[in-house]
């Protein structure tokens, strides 16, 4: 699995990415001040790096140098609300991969983290009959197509993307129903719904944090 690195101080919007990176199959960690972000560099190699440009203590040019320094041909991205192109200029001249300008959509961001590093295909077994193909999102019993509704689908494509790890009900509140209301449809609910398409003990859960996605292949 590979691994990126999100460097954002607003924290609404690093939860946001996070979330979404996961799905696109990343380990993600995370910091929100530069202070943070270097520790973290220090500690171990990153396949893609996500720096915003203005975080407090150390910038996000200046972390450029630092991964630059250890990780000469890393992917960065930098993201920025800056739309002063002398910004921009030294970003590139200090060695970001690519830049993007806030607000931005996730799909966007999708776009340009493929053109760096290309997705790797791969469907994921369930059990020995059931698979997921996460780039045509469809869940399969022996070959079979099962249709599922559309927040089954967002839930299975957030947990194949994390198989065997916890994601939190917060992250499944978070992906799943974005903006809308959710007291209404727990996730609770959504989960049991979805365990009806697939082996009774498929998805795990555990207790007070979230669930998981165990596959028996």
């Amino acid at each position: 699995m590979r691994k990126a690195l999100l460097v954002e101080d607003d924290i609404r919007l690093q939860k946001s990415i996070a979330t979404f990176l996961s799905l696109l199959g990343y380990e993600v960690a995370t910091a929100s001040d530069g202070e943070k972000a270097f520790d973290l560099i220090l500690l171990q190699p990153y396949d893609l790096y996500l720096l915003d440009v203005n975080l407090p203590h150390i910038d996000g040019l200046d972390l450029i140098d630092r991964v630059r320094s250890f990780y000469p041909s890393a992917p960065i991205i930098m993201l920025t609300a800056s739309l002063e192109i002398a910004t921009l200029e030294k970003a590139y001249t200090r060695g970001c991969s690519e830049y993007i300008k806030k607000p931005f959509n996730l799909k966007e961001l999708q776009i340009r983290i493929e053109r760096l590093l290309p997705p790797q295909p791969k469907t994921i077994a369930i059990t020995p009959t059931l698979a997921f193909d996460p780039q045509t999102r469809t869940l399969t019993h022996e070959g079979t197509p099962i249709a599922l509704r559309p927040k089954e689908l967002r839930l299975l494509s957030l947990l194949c993307a994390n198989a065997n790890r916890l994601v939190s009900t917060s992250t499944i509140e978070s992906y799943v129903w974005e903006d809308e209301i959710r007291d209404a449809y727990p996730v609770r609910q959504l989960v049991n719904q979805l365990r009806e398409h697939l082996t009774s003990d498929a998805i795990e859960t555990v207790h007070g944090n979230g669930y998981k996605l165990v596959c028996r292949c």
